[in-house]
């Protein structure tokens, strides 16, 4: 010990001494010693290792996916096989998936004429080439076993043999069971291939599988083994159908609750849709009035339109009829100024007739006396003409100053506006128009016959004058008719004054009328400004209210909509809470029935899984743990007779792992146990003697050895028989 302990503390002391050397460097003024950067030691990379295929097995001319199982394996770059006849490929992984490193799936295509017997596979990865595995090929059909089969209740059924069955033993005391049907007197060969499939590499595995297998009877198990079956089939199915019960009482419970928030939840929006459609509705109340309003006041303002356009109309009539009126006035007038000139110039004739007349009369008043008084006696009828006709002037006069003051007054009617006093002031106007106008027509008559008559005696005057010239009687009359003239003339005259004071009433009446249809025309383009003014306000308010109400009338549809889609949710649901009731109830029954044929049933599995095992003991046929010349072991045996039979593999220590898988092939099969002679010599072909079972009449073989083969152990070829080929 004291040596060791010297070393260390060497050791320490040139550590410490080593550690001190950097300060003392730094005190001298030397730089100090820049360490190396130390490099990371690369990580050793795992040596991709295979341990298993699942399945371990593939027929000729066929094709299956096979689970390469291992370590370090991500990624598998190409995989490799030595066998004739058989291609391998890697499966491309799924989008997304990441490489597994202790998985690798790989595709196995086996062609009708595929090498027969064991063959090696391996992986190529990034990290280097793995071990190798190996896998079979066969004749026979491939099957893999169905767990649970640990024991004889649960051994799985092979329909028919002969047949190949891939397995693992995967769990310490692991038991794999298979139950077929054999004929009295067949000799049946299990040959099983476990560590074959091994290849040896010291250190790799610890342990190996011994595989050993077991040949019962099961005529006794094969009932307990379909009793059992179907016990376990009604656990399964009653196990999944209490699950799904309970799991149905859970959703059943779950909608109930969910079925009455919802119904919480409608009855609440049912309450808010109630009064959002009242509100809605009472909008549309409120504007449905203010729509009638508005359409009232549309209306009004439609008559007030309408008033204007009639005041208008009437007010153009007036004018029209006291420019008519003026017309005619101007018109009387003219012709009372023609008949004044013309009254002037006969005048004017007629004092120059009086005085010659007079001068004539007074040189003949001795002679004119009976001439003067029949001249006296026609200027007495004159007068009483032209008074006449005087009369009648006056009388059309005051009719003309009457309808001019109704044509005023129709005119002021006619401005002042109502619908009524409009057409009454019109139909005045017509008729003061039409009066006006039979006035000036008898006016116009009147001057006509006075004018006629004064024509009439003027040519009596001149007839008189020229009379007075013969006679002073003649005289005399002619200047009484001159003074008639005089007279009429005058009255004439007076008439025309009286005429252009009526026209100049007339002009001063159409003239206020005018002024005043202008001042109603100006009242009118007011009010109907304003009435445009009120109309477009009472259409926007109007278009605003018809809008309102159609937000209002959608917005009560929409409400009224939502809560008949509430209603009919909330009778839904209502209906599906009941079935959702219904159902829980229901599968409360069903759970209680349930729970009543499971325990049945395992009652039912724990009697015949005791009854079994003691069969079980009792019926053991045969048993192998070794071929003798082989790794694995080789089962023959002869059916006693017919019925049901058993056989188990297991590992011999009762160990079990994830590579402990196997290949079971079993039935009649042709089964070669030894061969004579050993060996031969290279070059030559020898006669190998065959023994086994199931060879039918094949006793020798001839087996060629070439010239240049290979010194060494070589296995006899397959020797076909009836039954098919045997084994190498």
């Amino acid at each position: 010990m004291k040596p060791t302990s010297q070393r260390f503390s060497a050791v320490a002391v040139l550590t410490l001494a080593v550690l001190a050397a950097g300060p003392f460097r730094t005190v001298h003024g030397a730089d100090p010693v820049k360490p190396e950067p130390v490099k990371p030691i690369p990580a050793p990379v795992a040596q991709p290792t295979l341990t298993a295929t699942v399945p371990s097995g593939i027929q000729r001319g066929t094709s299956l996916e096979m689970s390469v199982v291992g370590r370090s394996l991500a990624p598998a770059t190409a995989v490799r096989v030595d066998a004739r006849g058989v291609t391998a490929e890697l499966v491309p992984l799924a989008e997304n998936a990441k490489p597994n490193a202790s998985l690798v799936k790989v595709k196995l295509t086996a062609s009708p004429d595929a090498e027969l017997g064991i063959h090696e596979l391996r992986l190529l990865t990034p990290g280097g080439s793995t071990n190798v595995v190996r896998f079979a090929v066969g004749t026979l059909t491939e099957t893999s076993e169905v767990e649970p089969n640990e024991d004889d209740l649960r051994a799985v059924v092979l329909p028919t043999l002969p047949a190949i069955v891939n397995g693992t033993i995967s769990r310490g005391e692991d038991r794999d069971c298979y139950r077929f049907s054999a004929r009295a007197g067949q000799t049946l060969v299990f040959d099983l291939c476990g560590q074959q499939l091994h290849p040896y590499i010291s250190g790799l595995r610890p342990g190996w599988f011994e595989g050993l297998l077991t040949l019962r009877r099961a005529d006794e198990i094969a009932p307990i083994a379909d009793a059992f079956a179907s016990a376990s089939i009604q656990i399964t199915e009653k196990t999944a159908a209490s699950r799904s019960a309970a799991a149905t009482i859970k959703a059943a419970q779950t909608a109930a609750a969910r079925v009455a928030k919802t119904k919480a939840a409608a009855d609440k929006a049912t309450a808010d849709k109630a009064k959002a459609a009242k509100t809605a509705a009472d909008s549309a109340a409120k504007a449905r009035a203010v729509v009638d309003k508005t359409t009232a006041e549309k209306l009004a303002a439609e008559k007030v339109v309408a008033a204007k356009a009639a005041t208008e109309t009437a007010t153009t009539a007036s004018d029209k009829a006291a420019t008519e009126a003026a017309k005619k006035a101007a018109d009387a007038k003219t012709t009372a100024d023609k008949s004044v000139v013309a009254q002037a110039a006969a005048l004017k004739a007629a004092a120059q007739g009086a005085a010659t007349a007079k001068a004539a009369a007074d040189n003949a008043n001795a002679a004119s006396a009976a001439a003067a008084k029949a001249a006296a006696d026609s200027a007495a009828k004159a007068k009483a003409v032209v008074d006449k006709a005087t009369a009648e002037k006056a009388a059309a006069d005051k009719l003309a100053a009457e309808k001019a003051v109704a044509a005023k007054k129709a005119a002021e009617e006619a401005a002042t506006g109502s619908d009524k006093a409009k057409k009454a002031a019109a139909k005045k106007a017509a008729d003061a128009k039409i009066a006006a106008d039979k006035a000036a027509a008898a006016k116009a008559a009147a001057l006509t016959a006075a004018t006629q008559k004064a024509a009439t005696d003027k040519a009596a005057a001149d007839k008189a004058t020229a009379d007075t010239t013969k006679a002073a009687k003649a005289a005399a009359d002619s200047a009484v008719k001159a003074k008639a003239v005089v007279d009429k003339v005058t009255a004439e005259k007076t008439a025309a004054d009286k005429l252009a004071a009526a026209k100049a009433a007339a002009e001063k009446a159409a003239t206020g009328s005018a002024k005043a249809a202008k001042e109603a025309a100006k009242q009118a383009v007011v009010a109907k400004a304003a009435a445009d003014k009120v109309v477009a306000a009472k259409v926007a308010a109007l278009k605003t209210a018809s809008q309102k109400a159609a937000t209002a009338k959608a917005a009560a549809d929409k409400a009224t909509a939502q809560h008949a889609a509430v209603a009919k949710q909330s009778e839904a649901q209502a209906k599906a809470a009941k079935a959702a009731n219904d159902k829980v109830a229901a599968a409360a029954t069903a759970s209680r029935e349930i729970a009543e044929a499971l325990n049945a049933a395992r009652k039912t599995v724990l009697d015949k899984t005791a009854e079994a095992a003691t069969l079980r003991a009792q019926a053991r046929l045969a048993f192998s743990s070794d071929s003798g010349y082989g790794l694995d072991p080789v089962l023959i045996a002869k059916i006693p007779k017919d019925g049901q039979y058993v056989i188990e593999v297991r590992d011999e220590l009762y160990r079990g792992r994830g590579d402990f898988n196997y290949r079971l092939t079993l039935g009649e099969l042709p089964h070669v146990t030894s061969s004579f002679p050993a060996g031969a010599k290279r070059g030559t072909t020898t006669q190998v003697q065959v023994k086994g079972v199931n060879l039918g009449s094949a006793a020798a073989i001839p087996v060629a050895i070439a010239g240049d083969a290979a010194i060494g152990r070589k296995s006899v070829e397959h020797v076909k028989t009836p039954l098919g080929l045997s084994n190498a």
